[in-house]
Order: C-alpha cells, then sequence, then structure tokens
C-alpha cells in the first residue's frame, strides 16, 4: 500500500497549497478566474485545507481505510466535474486564461482520485473472482484473475457486439460535434456534460474490472441535466435565447437529433440500472453474460 500512500499526500499537498492560495491570495485568484466571489474562494480554500489534513491522516494510518480512499476519491472526481461545469456554463470563471488553468487543475485532480481508487482495487481485489474483493461474479469468470485490470476492461469492452460499438461511436462523434458550434452557450454546456460523464464511467469500470449495466449511472448524472437544458432551449427562453428553425437551423437542427438521441440513451440507462438491482450484475466476458445473450443493455456499455 506505499504507492498509495504516496499518492493520497500528493492529494493532500494540493489541497493544502491550493487551499492556501485561495485563502490568502483569493483577490487576484478571483480576478484571474474572471467572476468567482473572493468570500466564496477562501470558503472553498478552507474546506480544501480540511480535506488536505484528512488525506494526511488517512495516509498515516497504520492500515488505510477502504472507505475513506473512496471517499477522496469521489471528491476528487467531483471536483473535476464541477470545474469543468463551471467553465461549460461560463459561470463564475469567466476568463479565458482562468478557464485554462481551472481545467489543467481539475485533470490533475482528476488523476489522483482515479489513481487512488485503481490503486485500492488492486489491493482488494475489486472484481477478482475469489479474491474477497467486491464486484465479483462467478469463480469460473472469463476475464481471468491473471488478467491485468486495464486488459480485463478492454476484454469486456470487446465483448460487447458489433451494432453496439457502432451505435456508441456514433453517440460519441454527435456529442463531439458541438465542437462545431462553439462558442454556443449550448455548445459548451453539451461538451461539459460528455466530458463529465468519462470519470464516473473510468471510475465504475476500474472498481468493477469491466462493463456492467450499472455504467448506466454514469450518464444519469450529468446527462439528465443536460437534456433538460436542451428541451427548455427548443421550447422557451428560460435556459437562454430560444433555438428555433428559421433563425439558426443548424443550430436547432444538432440540439433537436442530439436532445433525441440522449433521451433515447437514458431510456435505456434507466432500464439496464434497474436490471441490474434486480440481480443482472454481472459483467460483460462472465459466464452470466454469455448465457444471457449478452443482451442490449449490457453490450452498450
Amino acid at each position: 500500500m506505499k504507492p498509495l500512500r504516496t499518492v493520497l499526500r500528493l492529494n493532500a499537498a494540493s489541497c493544502i497549497g491550493f487551499g492556501l492560495l485561495f485563502v490568502f491570495q483569493a483577490g487576484p485568484v478571483s480576478r484571474y478566474l474572471g467572476a468567482m466571489p473572493t468570500g466564496l474562494l477562501q470558503g472553498i480554500g478552507v474546506l480544501l485545507m480540511l480535506n488536505g489534513l484528512h488525506l494526511v491522516a488517512g495516509s498515516w494510518r497504520t492500515a488505510i481505510r477502504s472507505r475513506e480512499v473512496m471517499y477522496f476519491s469521489g471528491g476528487d472526481i467531483a471536483w473535476f466535474i464541477a470545474s469543468i461545469a463551471l467553465v461549460g456554463a461560463n459561470l463564475l470563471i469567466t476568463n479565458p486564461a482562468g478557464q485554462l488553468a481551472t481545467v489543467l487543475v481539475a485533470l490533475g485532480v482528476l488523476w489522483l482520485g482515479l489513481v487512488q481508487l485503481w490503486m485500492l482495487a488492486e489491493a482488494l481485489g475489486s472484481g477478482i473472482p475469489g479474491s474477497g474483493g467486491q464486484c465479483q461474479t462467478s469463480d469460473a469468470d472469463l476475464l481471468p484473475p491473471g488478467l491485468h485490470r486495464a486488459q480485463a476492461i478492454g476484454a469486456s469492452w470487446l465483448a460487447m457486439k458489433t451494432w453496439v460499438k457502432v451505435w456508441l461511436l456514433a453517440l460519441n462523434g454527435l456529442f463531439l460535434a458541438s465542437i462545431l458550434f462553439l462558442p454556443e452557450p449550448a455548445a459548451r454546456i453539451t461538451l461539459a456534460a460528455y466530458v463529465a460523464s468519462g470519470p464516473l464511467l473510468a471510475a465504475m469500470m476500474i472498481w468493477q474490472r469491466g462493463l456492467t449495466r450499472l455504467l448506466g449511472l454514469a450518464h444519469l448524472v450529468p446527462w439528465l441535466p443536460l437534456v433538460v437544458y436542451l428541451a427548455l432551449r427548443l421550447v422557451s427562453d428560460l435556459a437562454g435565447p430560444r433555438l428555433a428553425a428559421a433563425t439558426s437551423p443548424e443550430m436547432f437542427a444538432y440540439v433537436l437529433v442530439l436532445l433525441i438521441a440522449v433521451t433515447s440513451c437514458l431510456l435505456l440507462d434507466v432500464f439496464d440500472c434497474w436490471r441490474w438491482f434486480k440481480g443482472e450484475n454481472f459483467r460483460l466476458g462472465a459466464p452470466e453474460a454469455v448465457a444471457a445473450g449478452s443482451s442490449t443493455g449490457t453490450q452498450r456499455k
């Protein structure tokens, strides 16, 4: 667990360092970011320092507590998502240089969070049959225990049917097409919601050592607000200037197609999650998945 302790301490140094910066240099940092209130920045700084001290304490325990590590990783992922959301919505962080710095810092924080989670999953044997870890399947798992976690995730992905992979590539391409419409706010928010789902998917795949129906949750968290926002942009001025086919035909058509695609995906995600909680919690590549015919919901993830 020594490498994990090292990463926790790096995370602690980052939290304490930025916490001190936000508390004692709130004015300059606020101006650099654009519209961040200094009081809010100082409050965030205090919370960061407290979290840093918690990280130090957690890393020095004789036995590292797994729940603490998951808490720290969850906080890192939440920091990334919040940062991307603020930049995407052009809220509080409005200066282009400040937005770039925010994204770069968020990526560093995300890296720490995912590395912590990966190391914990390896230490506990999470997703490995017969290891005593969580997210186990059967002892005859087709993703063998000796397979590296990254290889197991890749093998699980490859177990999807071809049409599902095509659907996923098309959906990803549709999201990435929002770049063509920048700096329109709908394009910024779409791109932010797309990016925000990545860490959630990665964390769940790391912990499960593969793909399961529960991955739908990673879409529901950032994409439900996106669906509401896009729908409002098409029918009202509540979330910004209404998009009309007569005045902005390309943007209107793009948002309409994206709204239909994402809504369809979320409905399938809800169905997948329901089936996971009903007991279909196997991963692609496990015998249970093969016996079930690698059914649609699992394949999509």
